[in-house]
């Protein structure tokens, strides 16, 4: 690696209704001495900035978003590591390139030589896991499952297929409005003796981690549990 190019960083923003006081001062002060990045989303990328008292006034930072032309993205990118500017890469929540856009970008920048920077910061999947008592040895990440019924039914029996020969965790994610039709999916066709942890409103005052059999979620009111950023677990006993 050239020693006068920048590097690409990987900086981490505050889960969906957290604030700043949960990320690594080191990471903070990092993306304050950034002017160039790479994001996800344009507006929360630039909220993110204010928040943290970036001390370039944000029209003069120079923001790109995430295209699904991965060429065009690396391209951006290498021509300020080329000049020697580093560059940031921000999802919209969490760590960028776990679950979100990014990972292309980073591959890119690793065939071509450039050095990748990583920054701590909260992980919503990872943070669920920890507070679902399950497996965390051994787990598989499934993302957002299908949002069809049917389509959704067809991947949840896929899945209880493949956990009756490993004792994997299986962690899925789902955007607030179809959370109500992801639990009522898994009440009513995974065997009542698995186990399902819910965790939601992760790094918030209103921060929920559950966790209980099938049988018993099936005597709970669901309502209380939706329309909240949502991470699910599943697992056998």
């Amino acid at each position: 690696m050239e020693s006068n190019r920048g590097s690409i960083h990987l900086i981490p923003v505050p889960l969906s209704g957290s604030d700043t006081g949960y990320l690594a001062k080191e990471a903070i002060e990092v993306a304050q001495n950034i002017n160039h990045f790479m994001v996800e989303n344009a507006k929360s990328a630039r909220n993110f900035l204010k928040s943290i008292n970036h001390p370039i006034p944000l029209q003069q930072i120079e923001v790109e978003t995430i295209s699904e032309n991965n060429k065009q993205n690396w391209l951006w990118v290498k021509e300020k590591a080329k000049l020697g500017l580093n560059v940031g890469i921000l999802s919209e929540a969490g760590l960028p390139a776990v679950a979100d856009p990014g990972s292309e970008i980073i591959k890119s920048a690793h065939f071509d030589g450039y050095k990748v920077v990583t920054h701590s910061g909260p992980n919503s999947m990872i943070m669920a896991l920890m507070a679902s008592g399950m497996n965390g040895q051994r787990f598989t990440f499934h993302g957002y499952l299908p949002a069809k019924k049917e389509e959704l039914r067809e991947k949840l029996i896929s899945i209880i297929k493949n956990m009756a020969k490993s004792d994997y965790t299986n962690i899925f994610m789902e955007t607030p409005y179809r959370n109500k039709q992801v639990l009522e999916m898994l009440i009513n066709n995974v065997p009542q003796h698995f186990l399902l942890s819910l965790s939601n409103n992760l790094h918030t005052a209103n921060e929920v981690n559950i966790c209980m059999s099938i049988q018993k979620w099936k005597l709970q009111d669901i309502n209380k549990y939706i329309n909240a950023p949502t991470i699910f677990c599943l697992s056998k006993i």
